[in-house]
């Protein structure tokens, strides 16, 4: 990825980040919460959690992917994330080929679709 490197978020940035980005606000996780609608929520740069543990904490699943394993490792050292969610690095030095977005392109297509529908 352009512009990607370890400086961007790699074990130097992952040693600070939460020092720097405040908790998620309340009224944003009230908002995820209400979109999530009792399903399941895939947070694409997971990073240190700061959205996904408050949700967690509400009762929501989430799965979290981020493509600094340095982040991550930040991310399982806090307690609350040791049976959780699933947290899992994917390697973006490759590119976007070796993703398969399918079924995560279904999903957004299928809950796309049962929101116009509800909308009506």
């Amino acid at each position: 990825m352009e512009n990607f490197d370890e400086l961007t978020y790699g074990e130097r940035i992952a040693e600070v980040y939460d020092q720097f980005y405040l908790d998620a606000d309340e009224s944003t996780i009230d908002l995820l919460e209400d979109l999530a609608d009792g399903g399941k929520v895939l947070e694409l740069g997971i990073g240190t959690g700061r959205m996904a543990l408050p949700l967690h904490k509400r009762g929501i699943t989430v799965v979290g992917i981020d493509s600094s394993p340095a982040m991550i490792t930040k991310l399982r050292e806090k307690p609350s994330t040791q049976a959780v969610m699933s947290i899992q690095h994917e390697s973006m030095r490759k590119g976007t080929d070796n993703i398969s977005m399918e079924k995560i392109d279904a999903e957004i297509n299928r809950t796309r679709k049962e929101r116009r529908a509800g909308a009506k």
